[in-house]
């Protein structure tokens, strides 16, 4: 998750209730497993949130969670070879750019 931008107008705009919601759907709800999540280009007010899910969130997800405080793009993060977990050939980036073009 890019946090660039993120600031104190989100902060009152996501409730504790929320967050708890959130997670609950993506950790018993969803068939989604949460390996690992990297947020960059911290601030002070995305660390408050983190600070906050820490509290209603079981160990597991808040031990998963990585900052990154320098200026970076998402881009720059090795993408995982999802071909392998998929079962089938996943396009890659450029060539999904040089589809959009045509």
């Amino acid at each position: 998750m890019d946090a660039t931008g993120f600031g104190l107008g989100h902060m009152t705009a996501i409730t504790p209730s929320f967050l708890k919601q959130v997670f609950s759907y993506f950790l018993d709800g969803a068939n989604v497993s949460i390996v690992e999540i990297n947020i960059i280009n911290v601030n002070v007010f995305v660390e408050k949130l983190v600070f906050l899910i820490k509290a209603l969130t079981p160990p597991i997800v808040y031990e998963r969670v990585s900052f990154y405080y320098m200026y970076l793009v998402l881009t720059h993060f090795v993408r995982v070879n999802s071909s392998t977990l998929l079962g089938f050939r996943v396009p890659t980036e450029r060539e999904i750019q040089d589809k959009i073009v045509r």
